[in-house]
């Protein structure tokens, strides 16, 4: 049986450049996707980070290892604090966050940015997150500027973020910053009657600051996490003679926490 085709061709469509793009937009869109599953099972299969056992002078079970470290290190903590006139509850509650669920991928995220500070040019982020309360080496820098009578250098402050009691230094100076800024905690007000508060300075120490009015800003989960924290510790146990919260402004961190659930 004859066959005609009538003038209609019957030669495939050219493939035109969008398509070609929307096909390496896919693709680019998987192997992203491939990366970040793959990530996220080495970060669930890794080991549990080391960076505040290191620190312990007797082995703890893993789940006890933050609280041990602010246990330990109470009277560090709470010297910094006051030097900066910050609850050491905060300073305390901000480290146990910044290391529970950390594994050893994290660590060697640390040691990479460590190693990266002292290579010269701008192929690798000199931005790194160091010690136990993962305060970032910039942020550091600013902050002894503002508070230090001699600053020191960042290749100066790079070391000292691996010791406990500078480290915690450090992060006091930041979090005074972030709490008592302008549009944020008037002097004067304690911190610990504002959970609120507690909960930005929290998100924006991970995240950096915001200029939002306090009434405005919202806690991401680093924030919420903070803050309960704060609500379920036991202080006493954990700073000792240094825990300066009542219970009643811990019950404020426990409604808080029930409020944005």
């Amino acid at each position: 049986m004859l066959s005609y085709n009538h003038g209609v061709s019957h030669t495939p469509p050219k493939k035109t450049g969008k398509s070609k793009r929307g096909r390496r937009i896919a693709a680019l869109g998987l192997a992203g996707l491939v990366l970040w599953g793959t990530t996220k099972l080495i970060d669930l299969a890794a080991p549990p980070s080391d960076n505040l056992e290191r620190h312990l002078d007797n082995p703890v079970p893993e789940a006890e290892v933050p609280l041990e470290f602010i246990r330990q290190y109470q009277e560090d903590i709470a010297s910094a604090a006051n030097k900066y006139n910050i609850p050491p509850e905060v300073v305390a509650a901000v480290i146990i966050e910044h290391n529970e669920g950390r594994n050893k991928i994290d660590d060697i995220k640390d040691g990479i940015g460590r190693f990266a500070l002292n290579l010269p040019g701008d192929f690798f982020d000199r931005n790194a997150s160091l010690g136990p309360g993962q305060i970032n080496v910039v942020t550091a820098y600013h902050m002894s500027r503002r508070y230090e009578s001699l600053p020191k250098r960042i290749n100066e402050i790079t070391p000292l973020l691996g010791e406990p009691d500078e480290n915690a230094r450090y992060v006091s100076m930041y979090l005074k910053w972030l709490l008592r800024r302008d549009h944020r905690k008037p002097w004067g007000e304690p911190v610990l009657d504002d959970p609120h508060s507690v909960g930005i300075a929290a998100t924006e120490y991970r995240i950096g600051p915001s200029g939002n009015p306090l009434d405005k800003a919202r806690p991401n989960k680093h924030g919420l996490n903070t803050v309960r924290v704060m609500a379920r510790t036991d202080w006493k146990d954990a700073l000792g003679e240094y825990a300066t919260i009542t219970p009643a402004q811990q019950q404020g961190f426990r409604n808080y926490k029930r409020q944005k659930r």
